[in-house]
C-alpha cells in the first residue's frame, strides 16, 4: 500500500512539473511574438533548469522548449548556440508521440537553417513533415507552417514557377481574408509578388498583414513585415 501511495504522489509531481512547463513554454512564445527576446531566453533556462532538477529534461514539451529557446537566440544573433539548441530540442521531441510538439520544433529548426543558408536540409525536413502531415492528424496551424517555408524556399532558389503553382493551389490572391492561421502563408505570398515586381499588390498586401500584427500586438511580426 505504502508503495502505490508513493508511486501515486510520485505521478501526480510528474503531472505537476508538466503542467508547469507547458505553461512556461507557451508563454516562452508569446514573449517571443511580442518581441521580448531576453525575456523569452531568461525563461526558457529557468524551465530547462526546472527540468533538469525534476529529473524530466527528456520530456517532448522540454524540446519543445529548447526549439523556442533556439529561435530566439537567432533573433539576437546567436546562430551557432542557436542551431545547437534546436537540434537537441528536435532530438528530444522526435522521441515523444505528441505530432504538434514534433512538428513545431521541426519548423524552429527549419527556420535556423534558413538562415544559415543550408537550404537542402531544411527542404528535406519539410518533405519529411510533408509526408507525416498526410499521415497523420497534425494541426492545421503545423501544417499552414510546413508549406508557408517550402514556398519561402520556392522563392530563394527563384523557382518563381513552383512559387506560383503553390500559390494557385492554396487559393491566396493579395485581397483574400487574413488570419492569424494563413498569416504566414500570405507573408510569402508577399515575397513572391515581390519577386515578381508587382509592387502596388504587395504594399496592398503588406499593409493588410501590418494591421493585423499591430492589433495582436505581435512586435516579432511587426518587425518582418516592416
Amino acid at each position: 500500500y505504502k508503495a502505490r501511495v508513493e508511486a501515486l504522489e510520485a505521478s501526480k509531481a510528474g503531472g505537476n512539473v508538466y503542467l508547469t512547463l507547458l505553461s512556461g513554454m507557451k508563454l516562452a512564445i508569446t514573449l517571443r511574438m511580442q518581441g521580448q527576446l531576453q525575456g523569452t531566453i531568461d525563461l526558457c533556462q529557468d524551465q530547462f533548469r526546472l527540468a533538469n532538477e525534476k529529473g524530466v529534461s527528456q520530456m517532448p514539451v522540454v524540446g519543445w522548449l529548447q526549439a523556442i529557446w533556439g529561435e530566439a537566440l537567432a533573433e539576437t544573433n546567436q546562430l551557432a548556440e542557436a542551431l545547437e539548441k534546436v537540434r537537441q530540442g528536435v532530438t528530444i521531441t522526435e522521441r515523444g508521440e505528441d505530432i504538434a510538439m514534433n512538428g513545431w520544433s521541426q519548423l524552429c529548426l527549419v527556420r535556423i537553417l534558413f538562415i544559415h543558408g543550408n537550404l537542402d536540409e531544411a527542404e528535406n525536413i519539410l518533405n519529411k513533415l510533408e509526408t507525416i502531415s498526410y499521415k497523420r492528424n497534425m494541426p492545421p496551424y503545423v501544417v499552414g507552417l510546413i508549406f508557408a517555408w517550402k514556398a519561402r524556399i520556392f522563392v530563394a532558389r527563384d523557382k518563381l514557377t513552383a512559387a506560383n503553382q503553390w500559390v494557385a493551389t492554396h487559393n491566396l490572391t493579395f485581397e483574400g481574408p487574413i488570419t492569424q492561421l494563413n498569416e504566414s502563408q500570405y507573408l510569402v505570398l508577399a515575397r513572391i509578388l515581390l519577386a515578381k515586381s508587382q509592387i502596388d499588390e504587395t504594399q496592398n498586401l503588406l499593409q493588410r498583414l501590418l494591421g493585423l500584427a499591430k492589433a495582436s500586438g505581435r512586435i516579432s511580426r511587426i518587425i518582418e513585415i516592416l
